[in-house]
């Protein structure tokens, strides 16, 4: 009876460790295959950076050789997708700044001059010239009054001609600086000469009261032929003056000032006018 019941009880541990033996068999096989397929699926799909080995590794408990290998297959999970690598944002870039020592300064030591390139001025901007407006030119017909010398009465004659004088303003000074130029051609051949120095030349005029102040130069007070020369040149100017309605005498100035006499002893300090010759 005893024997009987240990015979059984072998027979039973003996089937158990076959069925236990078929069982374990199963379980490798099934995880050879996990294998196989967890390293086909890596290949495929890129591979994720692996995060810095931690020098701790947790130990993980250890099972027992016959629990690890009766695992089931149903514990096996499958695993997850693997995300496309992003790049390093650029908030975990860290700078690290470099302080370097600076020299101590002297204050007792003087600081270098500091080289400054001189800057060439602005130039204001131009301003287009605006063309100047000239006055319209006026012609008038005017007496131009020379001498005629005769040599059998030994005498001079004031003779008119006639000239058409262009002015801009002032007529009377430009007709005066016409007689002081001289006869043209046309009027020598008509034996009519000039009796005022070469050299003379009006320095200004001005008119108040009927009276025409005209300045001449110093070369004006001496004429070479004598005191007869110095009446014919001031009997020249009066004439040649007093045909504008404006003038009636002429006082005659030397380089602003008034002279009682012109060389030879010819009186000029009081105005003069044609009824003086």
């Amino acid at each position: 009876m005893k024997n009987s019941s240990r015979k059984r009880k072998k027979k039973q541990s003996a089937n158990t460790t076959g069925f236990l033996a078929v069982v374990l068999i199963g379980l490798i096989a099934v995880g050879a295959v996990t294998y196989m397929n967890k390293d086909q699926i890596g290949a495929e799909k890129p591979k994720k950076e692996q995060p810095a080995e931690n020098p701790n590794p947790p130990v993980e408990n250890a099972l027992p050789d016959n629990r690890q290998q009766a695992q089931s297959t149903d514990d096996v999970q499958p695993t997850a997708p693997t995300k496309p690598e992003t790049p390093p944002s650029t908030d975990d870039i860290s700078v690290t700044v470099v302080k370097t020592e600076e020299e101590p300064t002297n204050p007792m030591k003087p600081k270098e001059p500091v080289e400054t390139i001189p800057q060439p001025p602005r130039e204001a901007p131009k301003e287009t010239p605006k063309e100047p407006v000239e006055p319209p030119i006026k012609t008038e017909d005017k007496q131009l009054f020379f001498v005629r010398y005769s040599e059998s009465t030994e005498s001079i004659e004031i003779v008119p001609v006639i000239r058409r004088i262009s002015y801009e303003n002032s007529p009377l000074t430009q007709t005066l600086s016409t007689l002081l130029y001289g006869p043209n051609v046309a009027e020598l051949s008509k034996d009519l000469i000039t009796m005022i120095p070469e050299k003379s030349k009006i320095l200004s005029i001005e008119i108040s009261k009927g009276i025409a102040a005209i300045n001449f130069n110093e070369e004006f007070m001496f004429n070479p032929n004598g005191r007869e020369g110095l009446e014919a040149q001031l009997a020249q100017i009066v004439y040649t003056a007093t045909q504008f309605p404006t003038v009636s005498a002429v006082q005659f100035l030397i380089e602003g000032e008034v002279r009682d006499f012109l060389s030879d002893g010819v009186y000029i300090k009081l105005p003069l006018g044609r009824n003086s010759f």
